[in-house]
């Protein structure tokens, strides 16, 4: 997929719980590249306590997924609403 064309149509959209095994394969392909750089960031594969974690934001609908039109999801992130009255954060 050649994902610099497919960017000009990206759909943002809430993940359910379902498509933990999805955002759980996004994170790994960022940690094992992130690897290849030299950077130990964040474990490959995810550890359990990432999966319990995920599936508690998954729960309270803060986990979000990018996809394209061809309904492959492509990135993954969290929207931090707690912290703040007047802002979002995007981890």
């Amino acid at each position: 997929m050649d994902l610099a064309k497919a960017t000009t149509d990206l759909q943002v959209r809430v993940a359910n719980q379902a498509e933990l095994p999805i955002v759980l394969a996004i994170l790994d392909e960022a940690a094992q590249w992130l690897i290849s750089k030299g950077i130990h960031q964040w474990d490959s594969p995810p550890p359990p306590a990432l999966t319990q974690h995920l599936t508690t934001e998954l729960e309270g609908q803060r986990i979000y997924l990018v996809d394209t039109p061809a309904a492959a999801s492509v990135a993954t992130f969290r929207l931090n609403t707690q912290d703040t009255t007047r802002s979002m954060f995007i981890r």
